[in-house]
């Protein structure tokens, strides 16, 4: 997703500069920030997950969201929940959100994190629970294979 007056689209292979790995790539595309890929859920919505690119496959993981090769349109959302904490209120979020879009499945991972595995929007907004937001250093993947 390269940034050019204004419009974002995707990187080719050839616009990505020599010397740095795909992922580094999409990142720079995004003048550095993963996390802009927010700004073009709207669009990577209507166009369905099957449209994704490769790039927006890799940025979505920025926030939380994975694409899943097993079950083709479907995502898993990771849910951070620092030492495992969380309000009634919080709770009762993801497990509505669990009903609704991932067919009433929560796993909670061996770090007390909950994955949502599903189709995820912005759901989360305005409700103080939301997906993973310091990017996919930190992710480790803990048996969410189905």
């Amino acid at each position: 997703m390269f940034i050019a007056s204004d419009k974002m689209t995707s990187p080719s292979v050839e616009q990505i500069p020599a010397g740095i790995n795909a992922v580094e790539g999409y990142k720079a595309s995004m003048n550095g920030d993963g996390l802009r890929i927010r700004e073009l859920l709207p669009e990577i919505i209507e166009r369905g997950a099957e449209a994704l690119t490769p790039a927006e496959k890799e940025l979505l993981k920025w926030i939380g969201v994975f694409f899943r090769k097993p079950t083709p349109g479907k995502f898993m959302m990771r849910i951070r929940m620092p030492n495992g904490f969380a309000r009634t209120e919080q709770l009762r979020t993801i497990a509505e959100l669990s009903r609704r879009l991932g067919n009433s499945v929560l796993d909670i991972t061996t770090l007390a994190n909950p994955d949502i595995v599903a189709h995820i929007r912005e759901q989360v907004q305005g409700r103080n629970v939301g997906p993973l937001k310091e990017g996919p250093k930190d992710i480790k993947r803990f048996g969410d294979e189905r």
